[in-house]
């Protein structure tokens, strides 16, 4: 009886993975197929370009205006890198408005003040709108500083972004030939891939989606979204589709899919890389996974049934919006594998042929993350090293996001918690000895009794079924590696004697030492 219980179960959980497996596939296939295709033409008309330049430089005649707005939470490490950057843009100064939206209550504040002055009195429209309180969070800080402009663009980065100077003269004149288009989206890189082997593999993740997802998603007409930063909006479409709103924790996906239910168009331009930094610890990336994914299930909750029920969306459409949005239900899913898989080695050791088949399929994320190295970096067949790594992260992280998943569906609400950020970008960097810790995560405790619990399933394997010796092992490194890391960066070392190495401001350093576009491709 129990045996056939878990063999049922366990058939149930492993085809509803392979269906995941199986779009990651589709979106594979689809990035291959749209990747070459033709960017969309920029006529002479509207934003006009420089004769016999690139169709992608603009003119400063007839320029738009446009707001950087600019949410920062205490980010006292990388704020002054941010504002010297977005004022190094080649745009028009008297068409460019700078919002910093603080939101912080330490120093960042009075470093943000002084920046500001010192822009101000180079003749820069740039300004300070402090908050006492978070009500929103960002999304609040967000809708709070659109009523305050009038510029009929608005684009948004977030406080570890360092976008290049030419961001806005590439982007802008997309809009100027869809007025229905509402939103373009840059491709995010990485200032510190190279810091250390969890960002390596962190860098594939992110490149699986800003590189193959959300080509194949852009290009071939399905939904995608707006990445929190890096991208440029419409004002109308903002405020037509209802503006920032704050009742989930992805206020940009949100958005995103708001705009396309009221009928605007959302592009994305893989070729503009704006660079980011990525978690340097496994605390941190974990708490960032766990924002992001209770965020996408809230927007799932709200926006699911006006995907199916619009007409303004095709069949295939809406069941791509579905995987898209209801992808991280796959974390429970997956988390259940691990654990009836134990019970299930003991009571039916001879698991059936068929789930070997139905596993082919769950390479398919593997197959999205090689690809998106091999065609975004010359030495992309170098990059892939860090996928069993990044297999290991994703099945450890479950605990984590199972629960994130659970509560965003029972209603619950969470606090936004930023990822901190500690201005890592070069391999000397350290982030032990700075400010902005992560609390002690009581997930550790169950990626604890996983590793303990499949450590066990693999000494039962081992003697009763070793067709599932592969899966155990997976589950044992994965929740070892992710607790053990976890647990390290608890205790945090004491400060060293010698004096850190106070950062520079951009504007003092050409570029970072470990830059995204070291040995690009062009995917555009």
């Amino acid at each position: 009886m129990w045996a056939a219980f878990f063999v049922t179960l366990y058939v149930i959980l492993v085809v509803l993975i392979a269906l995941f497996g199986v779009h990651s596939l589709v979106l594979t296939g689809f990035f291959l197929r749209y990747r070459n295709a033709l960017r969309p033409k920029l006529l002479s008309g509207g934003y006009p370009a420089l004769l016999g330049a690139s169709p992608n430089v603009l003119a400063d005649a007839r320029l738009p205006r446009v707001v950087v707005q600019l949410p920062v939470y205490n980010e006292k490490y990388v704020v002054e890198r941010l504002i010297d950057s977005v004022c190094a843009f080649d745009y028009p100064i008297q068409q460019l408005q700078i919002q910093i939206l603080d939101d912080s209550t330490d120093e960042t504040t009075e470093e943000v003040a002084r920046r500001v002055a010192h822009y101000q009195a180079l003749g820069f429209q740039i300004e300070m709108l402090h908050r006492d309180n978070r009500m929103g969070y960002k999304a609040g800080a967000l809708a709070e500083a659109l009523a305050h402009t009038d510029a009929e663009f608005v684009a948004v980065f977030d406080a570890d972004f360092l976008p290049p100077t030419d961001f806005l003269r590439r982007v802008i004149p997309h809009f100027a030939q869809d007025p229905r288009l509402g939103m373009v989206q840059g491709r995010w890189g990485h200032l510190n891939a190279k810091y250390n082997a969890l960002t390596r593999a962190e860098s594939l993740f992110l490149d699986g989606h800003v590189i193959v997802e959300q080509t194949a998603r852009s290009r071939s007409g399905l939904l995608f979204n707006f990445n929190g930063s890096g991208g440029v909006w419409r004002a109308a479409c903002i405020r037509e589709s209802g503006g920032w709103q704050w009742d989930t924790l992805s206020e940009d996906i949100d958005l995103s899919y708001r705009a396309q239910l009221n009928g605007w168009h959302l592009r994305f331009l893989p070729d503009v890389v704006v660079p980011a930094e990525i978690p340097p610890t496994m605390m941190a990336f974990k708490k960032q996974q766990y924002r992001w994914a209770f965020g996408v299930v809230q927007v799932f909750m709200k926006t699911i049934r006006q995907v199916w029920t619009s007409p303004r969306f095709t069949f295939w459409q809406r069941v791509g919006a579905t995987f898209h949005l209801s992808t991280n239900f796959m974390h429970p899913v997956g988390l259940l594998i691990f654990l009836i898989s134990v019970p299930l080695a003991y009571f039916h050791p001879n698991m059936p042929a068929v789930l070997g088949l139905l596993s082919i399929a769950t390479s398919g994320p593997t197959i999205l993350f090689a690809v998106a190295q091999l065609a975004g970096y010359k030495d992309g067949y170098r990059r892939v090293i860090a996928l069993p790594l990044l297999m290991m992260i994703g099945v450890g992280i479950a605990i984590s996001n199972t629960r994130a998943v659970l509560l965003a569906v029972t209603g619950h609400t969470a606090e936004f918690n930023r990822t901190p950020k500690y201005r890592i970008e070069n391999k000397q960097d350290e982030w032990q000895n700075r400010s902005y810790a992560m609390k002690f995560d009581a997930t550790l405790f169950g990626e604890v009794f996983m590793a303990i619990y499949m450590a066990i399933g693999l000494g039962i394997s081992i003697d009763r079924a070793p067709g599932m010796i592969p899966l155990m092992v997976l589950g044992v490194a994965s929740f070892v590696y992710v607790s053990m890391m976890g647990l390290l960066e608890t205790r945090r070392p004491k400060k060293r004697r010698a004096q850190q190495t106070q950062p520079q401001p951009v504007s003092q350093v050409e570029h970072p030492v470990e830059h995204p576009v070291e040995h690009p491709v062009e995917v555009a």
